[in-house]
Protein backbone atom coordinates (compact mmCIF):
# COMPACT_ATOMS: atom_id res chain seq x y z
CA UNK A 1 0.00 0.00 0.00
CA UNK A 2 1.57 3.43 -1.50
CA UNK A 3 0.72 6.51 -0.07
CA UNK A 4 2.08 9.36 -2.81
CA UNK A 5 1.31 12.76 -3.56
CA UNK A 6 -0.17 14.26 -6.79
CA UNK A 7 -0.03 17.97 -7.96
CA UNK A 8 -1.54 19.91 -10.38
CA UNK A 9 -0.11 23.80 -9.57
CA UNK A 10 -1.10 26.84 -11.58
CA UNK A 11 1.24 28.97 -12.92
CA UNK A 12 3.38 31.18 -10.72
CA UNK A 13 3.22 28.63 -8.14
CA UNK A 14 6.41 26.88 -9.02
CA UNK A 15 8.14 27.65 -6.12
CA UNK A 16 5.74 26.23 -3.66
CA UNK A 17 5.50 23.12 -5.33
CA UNK A 18 9.04 22.79 -4.87
CA UNK A 19 8.85 23.73 -1.16
CA UNK A 20 5.62 21.71 -0.95
CA UNK A 21 7.81 18.30 -1.98
CA UNK A 22 10.76 19.12 -0.62
CA UNK A 23 8.53 18.68 2.82
CA UNK A 24 8.17 15.12 2.09
CA UNK A 25 11.98 14.22 2.13
CA UNK A 26 12.76 11.84 4.54
CA UNK A 27 8.47 11.21 5.08
CA UNK A 28 6.69 8.53 4.61
CA UNK A 29 5.52 9.46 1.23
CA UNK A 30 8.28 8.44 -1.14
CA UNK A 31 6.65 9.52 -4.45
CA UNK A 32 5.63 12.62 -6.19
CA UNK A 33 2.74 12.29 -9.23
CA UNK A 34 2.58 15.46 -12.04
CA UNK A 35 0.31 15.39 -14.63
CA UNK A 36 0.19 17.29 -17.82
CA UNK A 37 -1.94 20.24 -18.39
CA UNK A 38 -2.28 23.18 -21.04
CA UNK A 39 -3.11 26.54 -21.30
CA UNK A 40 -2.41 30.14 -19.60
CA UNK A 41 -2.54 29.05 -16.12
CA UNK A 42 -0.30 25.99 -16.49
CA UNK A 43 3.27 25.40 -15.33
CA UNK A 44 3.35 21.79 -15.97
CA UNK A 45 2.76 21.42 -19.90
CA UNK A 46 5.95 18.96 -20.24
CA UNK A 47 5.75 17.20 -16.65
CA UNK A 48 9.21 15.50 -18.05
CA UNK A 49 10.90 18.61 -18.21
CA UNK A 50 10.09 19.28 -14.98
CA UNK A 51 10.75 15.84 -13.15
CA UNK A 52 14.23 16.44 -14.39
CA UNK A 53 14.03 19.60 -13.21
CA UNK A 54 12.89 18.33 -9.62
CA UNK A 55 14.58 15.50 -9.49
CA UNK A 56 17.99 17.40 -9.22
CA UNK A 57 16.53 19.47 -6.53
CA UNK A 58 14.59 16.27 -4.41
CA UNK A 59 17.44 13.33 -4.54
CA UNK A 60 15.36 10.98 -2.37
CA UNK A 61 12.31 11.58 -3.71
CA UNK A 62 10.38 9.64 -6.82
CA UNK A 63 8.20 10.92 -9.27
CA UNK A 64 5.31 10.18 -11.67
CA UNK A 65 3.37 11.34 -14.25
CA UNK A 66 -0.61 10.88 -14.31
CA UNK A 67 -0.49 11.07 -17.34
CA UNK A 68 1.29 11.66 -20.37
CA UNK A 69 -1.70 11.99 -23.42
CA UNK A 70 -0.36 10.49 -26.01
CA UNK A 71 -2.23 12.02 -28.31
CA UNK A 72 -0.26 15.23 -27.59
CA UNK A 73 3.18 13.81 -28.02
CA UNK A 74 5.66 12.55 -31.06
CA UNK A 75 6.08 9.15 -29.46
CA UNK A 76 9.81 9.00 -30.66
CA UNK A 77 10.66 11.96 -29.47
CA UNK A 78 8.70 11.29 -26.07
CA UNK A 79 10.80 7.67 -25.88
CA UNK A 80 13.67 9.92 -26.31
CA UNK A 81 13.30 12.18 -23.65
CA UNK A 82 12.15 9.13 -21.41
CA UNK A 83 15.54 7.33 -22.22
CA UNK A 84 17.42 10.56 -20.76
CA UNK A 85 15.47 11.26 -17.58
CA UNK A 86 15.85 7.60 -17.25
CA UNK A 87 19.89 8.33 -16.96
CA UNK A 88 19.44 12.03 -15.03
CA UNK A 89 16.67 11.00 -12.49
CA UNK A 90 18.76 7.41 -11.81
CA UNK A 91 15.35 5.14 -12.39
CA UNK A 92 13.42 7.14 -9.96
CA UNK A 93 10.35 7.83 -11.35
CA UNK A 94 7.48 5.56 -13.13
CA UNK A 95 5.45 6.88 -16.33
CA UNK A 96 1.58 7.13 -16.28
CA UNK A 97 0.18 7.14 -19.97
CA UNK A 98 -3.26 7.57 -21.09
CA UNK A 99 -4.96 7.91 -24.81
CA UNK A 100 -5.88 11.70 -24.71
CA UNK A 101 -6.04 14.81 -22.62
CA UNK A 102 -8.70 14.56 -20.20
CA UNK A 103 -12.08 16.58 -21.88
CA UNK A 104 -11.01 15.44 -24.97
CA UNK A 105 -13.19 13.66 -28.27
CA UNK A 106 -11.71 10.09 -28.86
CA UNK A 107 -9.55 9.74 -31.89
CA UNK A 108 -9.96 6.65 -33.99
CA UNK A 109 -6.55 5.92 -33.41
CA UNK A 110 -6.42 6.63 -29.76
CA UNK A 111 -6.14 3.22 -28.50
CA UNK A 112 -3.55 2.39 -31.27
CA UNK A 113 -0.92 4.84 -30.63
CA UNK A 114 -1.36 4.20 -26.32
CA UNK A 115 -0.22 0.40 -27.14
CA UNK A 116 2.26 1.41 -28.99
CA UNK A 117 3.43 4.05 -26.57
CA UNK A 118 3.65 1.61 -23.81
CA UNK A 119 4.98 -1.30 -25.61
CA UNK A 120 7.98 1.45 -26.44
CA UNK A 121 8.28 3.03 -23.38
CA UNK A 122 8.26 -0.84 -21.65
CA UNK A 123 11.43 -1.20 -23.35
CA UNK A 124 13.10 1.75 -22.40
CA UNK A 125 12.24 1.83 -18.12
CA UNK A 126 10.38 -1.28 -18.10
CA UNK A 127 6.65 -2.70 -17.25
CA UNK A 128 7.17 -2.58 -13.72
CA UNK A 129 6.88 1.28 -13.43
CA UNK A 130 4.76 1.64 -16.66
CA UNK A 131 1.19 2.30 -15.72
CA UNK A 132 -1.46 2.60 -18.37
CA UNK A 133 -4.81 4.75 -17.44
CA UNK A 134 -8.53 3.60 -18.76
CA UNK A 135 -11.89 4.23 -18.20
CA UNK A 136 -12.84 0.80 -20.06
CA UNK A 137 -12.74 -2.78 -19.13
CA UNK A 138 -11.05 -4.02 -22.52
CA UNK A 139 -8.49 -1.10 -21.02
CA UNK A 140 -7.65 -2.82 -17.74
CA UNK A 141 -7.07 -6.44 -19.74
CA UNK A 142 -4.70 -4.83 -21.94
CA UNK A 143 -3.03 -3.07 -19.25
CA UNK A 144 -2.83 -6.85 -17.47
CA UNK A 145 -1.79 -8.55 -20.97
CA UNK A 146 1.43 -5.89 -21.59
CA UNK A 147 1.94 -6.47 -17.34
CA UNK A 148 1.91 -2.47 -16.31
CA UNK A 149 -0.15 -1.17 -14.14
CA UNK A 150 -2.91 0.55 -14.31
CA UNK A 151 -4.66 4.45 -13.36
CA UNK A 152 -8.47 3.67 -12.81
CA UNK A 153 -10.04 7.06 -13.48
CA UNK A 154 -12.34 8.06 -12.56
CA UNK A 155 -11.87 5.83 -9.09
CA UNK A 156 -15.10 4.21 -9.20
CA UNK A 157 -16.23 1.32 -6.79
CA UNK A 158 -19.24 -1.01 -6.38
CA UNK A 159 -19.38 -3.95 -8.96
CA UNK A 160 -17.57 -1.59 -11.85
CA UNK A 161 -14.54 -1.58 -10.19
CA UNK A 162 -14.71 -5.14 -8.54
CA UNK A 163 -15.39 -6.81 -12.30
CA UNK A 164 -12.57 -4.25 -13.44
CA UNK A 165 -9.99 -5.14 -10.68
CA UNK A 166 -10.82 -9.07 -11.05
CA UNK A 167 -10.50 -8.94 -15.03
CA UNK A 168 -6.95 -7.42 -14.51
CA UNK A 169 -5.59 -9.97 -11.80
CA UNK A 170 -6.80 -12.74 -13.88
CA UNK A 171 -4.98 -11.26 -17.42
CA UNK A 172 -1.59 -10.78 -15.09
CA UNK A 173 1.20 -13.45 -15.71
CA UNK A 174 1.94 -15.16 -12.88
CA UNK A 175 5.57 -13.34 -12.55
CA UNK A 176 3.82 -9.75 -12.65
CA UNK A 177 2.10 -7.77 -9.37
CA UNK A 178 -1.05 -6.00 -9.60
CA UNK A 179 -0.26 -2.70 -9.41
CA UNK A 180 -4.06 -0.62 -9.23
CA UNK A 181 -3.53 3.31 -8.94
CA UNK A 182 -5.92 5.87 -8.23
CA UNK A 183 -6.77 9.54 -7.54
CA UNK A 184 -8.38 11.44 -4.54
CA UNK A 185 -8.71 14.88 -3.27
CA UNK A 186 -8.02 15.09 1.08
CA UNK A 187 -8.80 17.39 2.95
CA UNK A 188 -7.65 17.17 7.08
CA UNK A 189 -9.91 19.64 8.96
CA UNK A 190 -12.47 19.20 11.77
CA UNK A 191 -14.79 22.00 10.03
CA UNK A 192 -13.93 21.09 6.50
CA UNK A 193 -17.39 22.99 5.29
CA UNK A 194 -15.86 26.22 7.05
CA UNK A 195 -12.35 25.77 4.62
CA UNK A 196 -14.24 25.30 1.79
CA UNK A 197 -17.98 24.28 0.25
CA UNK A 198 -17.17 20.97 -2.01
CA UNK A 199 -20.41 19.15 -3.12
CA UNK A 200 -19.47 15.86 -1.45
CA UNK A 201 -18.60 14.52 1.45
CA UNK A 202 -17.93 10.60 3.04
CA UNK A 203 -20.20 10.10 6.10
CA UNK A 204 -19.23 7.76 8.77
CA UNK A 205 -22.39 5.72 8.11
CA UNK A 206 -21.11 4.98 4.22
CA UNK A 207 -17.65 4.95 4.84
CA UNK A 208 -18.61 1.40 7.66
CA UNK A 209 -20.51 -0.12 4.68
CA UNK A 210 -17.53 0.62 2.28
CA UNK A 211 -15.05 -0.94 4.49
CA UNK A 212 -17.26 -4.12 5.69
CA UNK A 213 -18.11 -4.43 1.69
CA UNK A 214 -15.44 -3.26 -0.26
CA UNK A 215 -16.40 -4.43 -3.45
CA UNK A 216 -20.10 -3.67 -3.16
CA UNK A 217 -20.51 0.12 -1.86
CA UNK A 218 -24.09 1.20 -2.11
CA UNK A 219 -24.96 3.65 -5.39
CA UNK A 220 -25.45 6.70 -2.86
CA UNK A 221 -21.24 5.99 -1.70
CA UNK A 222 -20.54 5.28 -5.18
CA UNK A 223 -21.79 8.65 -6.17
CA UNK A 224 -19.98 10.75 -3.53
CA UNK A 225 -16.72 8.98 -3.73
CA UNK A 226 -16.33 9.33 -7.36
CA UNK A 227 -16.66 13.37 -6.48
CA UNK A 228 -12.64 12.06 -5.48
CA UNK A 229 -12.64 14.22 -2.50
CA UNK A 230 -12.13 12.96 1.38
CA UNK A 231 -12.76 15.45 3.57
CA UNK A 232 -12.75 15.26 7.57
CA UNK A 233 -10.67 14.91 10.77
CA UNK A 234 -7.99 13.03 10.92
CA UNK A 235 -9.37 9.77 11.71
CA UNK A 236 -11.87 9.93 9.09
CA UNK A 237 -9.54 10.49 6.21
CA UNK A 238 -7.40 7.48 7.37
CA UNK A 239 -10.11 5.48 7.81
CA UNK A 240 -11.41 6.54 4.34
CA UNK A 241 -7.96 5.66 2.98
CA UNK A 242 -7.77 2.65 4.26
CA UNK A 243 -11.21 1.44 2.69
CA UNK A 244 -9.59 2.43 -0.16
CA UNK A 245 -6.69 0.20 -0.13
CA UNK A 246 -9.00 -2.25 1.06
CA UNK A 247 -11.09 -2.25 -2.31
CA UNK A 248 -8.06 -3.01 -4.04
CA UNK A 249 -6.02 -0.30 -4.69
CA UNK A 250 -2.32 -0.60 -4.26
CA UNK A 251 -1.08 3.21 -5.09
CA UNK A 252 -3.16 6.11 -3.70
CA UNK A 253 -2.62 9.11 -5.44
CA UNK A 254 -3.47 12.37 -3.34
CA UNK A 255 -4.37 15.85 -4.33
CA UNK A 256 -4.21 18.73 -1.92
CA UNK A 257 -3.95 21.54 -4.82
CA UNK A 258 -8.42 22.26 -3.64
CA UNK A 259 -9.37 25.73 -4.88
CA UNK A 260 -9.79 28.07 -1.51
CA UNK A 261 -8.06 25.97 0.65
CA UNK A 262 -5.39 27.98 2.92
CA UNK A 263 -1.49 27.21 2.45
CA UNK A 264 -1.76 26.45 6.36
CA UNK A 265 -4.23 23.41 5.68
CA UNK A 266 -2.44 21.86 3.22
CA UNK A 267 0.53 21.73 4.68
CA UNK A 268 -1.27 20.34 7.93
CA UNK A 269 -3.32 18.01 5.96
CA UNK A 270 0.62 16.82 4.42
CA UNK A 271 1.48 16.35 7.68
CA UNK A 272 -1.27 14.28 8.70
CA UNK A 273 -0.78 12.38 5.22
CA UNK A 274 2.76 11.47 5.99
CA UNK A 275 2.01 9.81 9.20
CA UNK A 276 -1.13 8.18 7.58
CA UNK A 277 1.40 6.70 5.28
CA UNK A 278 3.43 5.57 7.85
CA UNK A 279 0.91 3.49 9.69
CA UNK A 280 -0.73 2.08 6.42
CA UNK A 281 3.26 1.20 5.39
CA UNK A 282 3.32 -1.17 8.89
CA UNK A 283 1.92 -4.63 8.37
CA UNK A 284 2.39 -4.97 11.91
CA UNK A 285 1.60 -2.20 13.69
CA UNK A 286 1.76 -1.49 17.70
Amino acid sequence: MRVSTFHLPIKGDLRSLISQLRSLEGSSIEQAWLTEHHGPQAIINNPLLLIAHLAAQLPSLRFGTAVLPVRSWDIGRMIEDLSMLETVASGRFCIGLGARPAGSQPMQDDALRLEDAVRRVKEVIGPARTLMSTVSYDGWVNAAEAGCGVIGSPPIFGDAFARNRRAYCSALSASDQPRIARSVYVLVSDTPRKVMTPSFFIDESELSKLSESPGQAPSNSEKRLSSRLIAGPADVVERSLRALFQSGTTDLMCCLDIPNVSSQVKRHTLEVLSDIATRLADPNPA
